[in-house]
Order: C-alpha cells, then sequence, then structure tokens
C-alpha cells in the first residue's frame, strides 16, 4: 500500500503544479483572454482587463454583447462564429470592439470552444489590441490613394521601369506617345527608340549616370505611336530600396512647343544679328564705293580733258606726263577701294549664308572668326576698345559655322554693350586652340566684370542688365542652347568685377549629329 500512496500522492502533485503553470501562463499572457459560459463572461487575465481600461471585478460576471458596439453586432458575431466553434474550429477575426467607457477600438481576436461536444464548458477568446497597428495601416492606405491620385492625374508622364520592361505608368505618360496605358505594361522600353543602336547606347549612358546615384536628364525627339515626331524631356533616377539599376522612376515631359518657339527666338535673333551686320556692312562699303566713284569721275574728267587737247591740237608733254601720272594713282585707289569692298561683302556673304542655315560642313576656325570680326567691325570701328584674335592657325572643323558663328558674334556684341560700357579703352582677346579633340574658345575681356549675382543669372532668357535700353536678355541664353545643343559643347563664364570677365566656348573638333542626344 504505501507505494501506492506515494504513487498517488505525486500524481496529485503534478496535477497541482500543472494547474499553477496554466493559471501563471494564464494571468502572465501578453495578449487579453476570456473565457464566456452560456454567453457570460466568468474568467479574464489582467491584460484583458487592462485592454478594457478596467478592474476585472467590472467584467467577470457580465454578459459578452458588452464587449461589442451593440447588441446587432453581437448577433452578428454569434451568427458567423457560432457554426466554426460548434465544428471545433478556430474562428478568428479583427472587428472593432467596445471598453467599458464606450470607446471603440480595433481588436485582433481568435475564438475557440473549450469542447465543442460541451458547449457548457465555454469558449476560450485571445484578444490583441490593432488600434495603432490599424490607424496606421489606414494611414498607409491613405497615403497610397493620395499618391495613386496625384500619379493618375499628374501633368507629367510618370514610368516604372524594371530591368527595362514598363511596370507600371500613369495616363499621361502613355499619352505623350499615344498609347494606352495597357499598351505600355511589360512592354521593353525599346518601344521609345528609333533604333536597336540607339536603345543599346543611349541606355548605356543613361543607366551608367543613374548607378551613379544621379538623375539623368535628357531631352531627344522620338517617335509618337502615330508617325509623327515629337520633343520629350526625360528624367530618371533609381528606384529608393532598389537593387542598383533595376528600378528606375521616369518623369517625361512633351517640349514639343517649347522647341518650337525657341527654335523661333534663335530665328528672330539671327535675323535681329543679320539686320545689324547688313546696317554695318553698308555703312562700311560707303567709304570704298564712294572713294572709287570719285576716282572713277576724276578719271573720266581727266580724259575729256585729254580728249579735247588732242582734238584741237594743244596737248603737252606736262599735260599727258599729269595725265598719266594722275591715272596710275588714281587706278591704285579704285584697286584698293574695290579689294576693300569685295573683302567685306565676300565675308559678310559667308557669314550671312552661315547664319540663315545650320548646314554642316568643314571649315577652318582662323577664317571663319576673321569673316565675323570683319562683318561686325565696322559697328565698332569708332568704340575705344578692339579686339585681338589668336586662332591657332590650322584648326579645322566639322560641324556648324552659322550657329557656331551665332555663338562669336553674340559674345563680341555682349562684350561690347556690357563689358566696355563706359570706358575709355579696353581689349576683347579671342583665343582658340584645341584640346583632345575639342576645340577650346575663350573670350576675355579687361572690362567692368559683374557681380556674382549677375554671373549666376548670366545665362537665364530674358535676363539683362540693360531692361529698356535695347538688350533683350536673348543672346547669352540662346548662345548657351547652341553650345550645349547642336554644338556638342559647353558654355560658361568666370567674372570679377573691375578686373573683367572671360566666356569660355569648348565644343568637339567634329560635331555630333545635328538632333540632340541624351
Amino acid at each position: 500500500m504505501p507505494p501506492v500512496a506515494v504513487a498517488t500522492t505525486a500524481k496529485v502533485g503534478e496535477g497541482a503544479q500543472t494547474e499553477l503553470a496554466l493559471n501563471t501562463l494564464f494571468d502572465a499572457a501578453p495578449m487579453g483572454i476570456l473565457l464566456t459560459q452560456d454567453r457570460l463572461m466568468v474568467r479574464a487575465n489582467p491584460m484583458f482587463a487592462e485592454m478594457m481600461h478596467c478592474t476585472l471585478d467590472d467584467l467577470l460576471g457580465q454578459p459578452a454583447s458588452i464587449l461589442w458596439p451593440d447588441l446587432a453586432a453581437y448577433a452578428e458575431l454569434g451568427r458567423i462564429a457560432g457554426p466554426v466553434l460548434a465544428g471545433g474550429g478556430r474562428f478568428q477575426a479583427e472587428l472593432q470592439a467596445r471598453r467599458q467607457d464606450g470607446t471603440l477600438f480595433w481588436c485582433r481576436f481568435s475564438a475557440k470552444a473549450v469542447d465543442p461536444l460541451h458547449p457548457q464548458y465555454g469558449t476560450l477568446w485571445f484578444m490583441e489590441d490593432t488600434t495603432e497597428a490599424h490607424d496606421n495601416a489606414e494611414r498607409v492606405q491613405r497615403t497610397f490613394e493620395e499618391q495613386q491620385m496625384i500619379f493618375d492625374n499628374a501633368a507629367v508622364g510618370i514610368m516604372f521601369v524594371t530591368r527595362r520592361k514598363v511596370a507600371r505608368c500613369n495616363r499621361r505618360m502613355a499619352a505623350i506617345f499615344g498609347y494606352e496605358p495597357e499598351e505600355l505594361l511589360g512592354k521593353s522600353t525599346r518601344i521609345f527608340y528609333d533604333s536597336e543602336e540607339d536603345y543599346r547606347t543611349l541606355g548605356m549612358e543613361g543607366y551608367a549616370t543613374i548607378l551613379a546615384g544621379k538623375a539623368y536628364v535628357h531631352e531627344r525627339e522620338v517617335a509618337h505611336k502615330n508617325g509623327t515626331r515629337i520633343w520629350v524631356r526625360a528624367t530618371g533616377r533609381q528606384a529608393p530600396m532598389s537593387k542598383p539599376g533595376e528600378d528606375v522612376i521616369w518623369i517625361f515631359e512633351e517640349v514639343s512647343e517649347q522647341r518650337r518657339a525657341q527654335a523661333a527666338l534663335i530665328q528672330a535673333e539671327k535675323l535681329a544679328s543679320l539686320g545689324a551686320l547688313v546696317a554695318g556692312v553698308a555703312h562700311e562699303l560707303n567709304t570704298p564705293i564712294g572713294n572709287a566713284m570719285m576716282s572713277a569721275s576724276t578719271l573720266q574728267d581727266s580724259l575729256r580733258g585729254l580728249r579735247t587737247a588732242v582734238e584741237s591740237g594743244t596737248l603737252r608733254r606736262s599735260t599727258l606726263d599729269k595725265f598719266l601720272s594722275d591715272s596710275v594713282e588714281i587706278s591704285d585707289l579704285v584697286l584698293r577701294s574695290c579689294d576693300r569692298a569685295s573683302h567685306l561683302v565676300s565675308s559678310f556673304k559667308q557669314v550671312a549664308v552661315d547664319q540663315t542655315s545650320e548646314q554642316r560642313r568643314c571649315f577652318a576656325l582662323g577664317a571663319l572668326v576673321d569673316d565675323i570680326v570683319a562683318t561686325l567691325q565696322p559697328m565698332f570701328r569708332h568704340e575705344p576698345w578692339s579686339m585681338a584674335l589668336d586662332v591657332a592657325p590650322g584648326l579645322q572643323c566639322d560641324g556648324y559655322p552659322g550657329p557656331l558663328g551665332q555663338v562669336i558674334a553674340n559674345l563680341i556684341n555682349n562684350a561690347s554693350a556690357h563689358a566696355f560700357a563706359g570706358r575709355s579703352k579696353g581689349v576683347l582677346r579671342i583665343h582658340g586652340s584645341e584640346v583632345d579633340g575639342h576645340v577650346v574658345m575663350q573670350f576675355a575681356d579687361d572690362g567692368r566684370g559683374m557681380e556674382p549675382a549677375t554671373v549666376a543669372r548670366i545665362f537665364d532668357p530674358f535676363f539683362t542688365t540693360r531692361m529698356g535700353q535695347g538688350g533683350s536678355g536673348l543672346g547669352l541664353s540662346i548662345s548657351k542652347n547652341i553650345a550645349t545643343g547642336l554644338l556638342g559643347g559647353t558654355l560658361s563664364v568666370t567674372s570679377q568685377p573691375g578686373v573683367g570677365s572671360c566666356f569660355t566656348l569648348t565644343f568637339p573638333a567634329v560635331a555630333p549629329d545635328a538632333v540632340q542626344r541624351p
């Protein structure tokens, strides 16, 4: 008997320990636990009471219906949970519950019958307060919906690209190229390029910039779905929290109208510049042509006098000698005048042809600069400043002399209007050389110089320090566009007040294609 008694005592001790452990687990659980029997709350742990903002005494013995917003909500819960619990299943849901003070909160709960065959044993409820998580989810959802609204209604095209395939795009993006968004989803971005070579070359260039963590911005002419050509400005950047080079966000803007407006401004500036050249050259031609006409008239009078003397028999040797001497001097003056006029006309003709076209040709940079200076010189002949040319001999270019000549003329005109205004002397030094296949031209003056605030805006359209005095504020802006666009180079400036300014124009000796590439 003793061994049995001992064994019985041991089993009773183990049961007590198990019950103690379960009670401890029940009371210390980090979630709310509730036992209901016959729809009454008969036991709960402290965390459950804390969730309900009351004490356990306030809850125990109360109907479970007080935990829900209203009786209708409680009845609906019973309707959907009852069959699951009766079948021995676990019922899970996230619903709003009601605290003792009447406030509502979100909770996630799981319920299971203690013994489906004996409903009187009750149901265990495990509950977790999810109000903060639910509110955060709502905020995230609202933010997503707001972003989606912005995305769908943005005035610019937005496209998400994964491994160079369209993952998502808004309606504006598709419309720019003439598609519906659904037509682009999943398509390779090859669809936006004219050729396989462009797709490969420009893609490598763009993604190299993006992989470096920078925004890739470019403008180029592309094909619309209907076959027409449009200009777009594209900005690509690595998507946050993405593997390098895999996910890229692109912003597209159609800039065809801006391009046309810019072209019109450039053409207007060309015509204005050409008009000034015509006036200057016409004025300069007056002198050699006038001299030639006066000389021809003098020679004509001398010939009439000589003829009269011959016919009347009164010709003397001294008269003949004077006629011959005067004729040599007059012919020399006529030749010099005609040569000067011919040089002016030739220079003007070349500059005029170049500046009214964008034809590509090979040309000598020194000759181009000489022609431009020759046509501009009459406008500055009586100015107190001078020009000093230092262009490397034999420097050959393959490009667009017209647009380049316009930039050179604009920089010279800018120096005249701003650098030397109000000064009694000055020199504009034009230096040209070739470095590693690039032409570097510097236009350095010893004039007034500029303040840093002026330097910062010097290339902005319509910015001028001579508002109302004839300055349009377009010359340097157009020059910058030509330099960075058609010439494929750069135009920059350094300046110091009272010391002078230096504009540096750099461009490839062999120009890129006429169509600007990204």
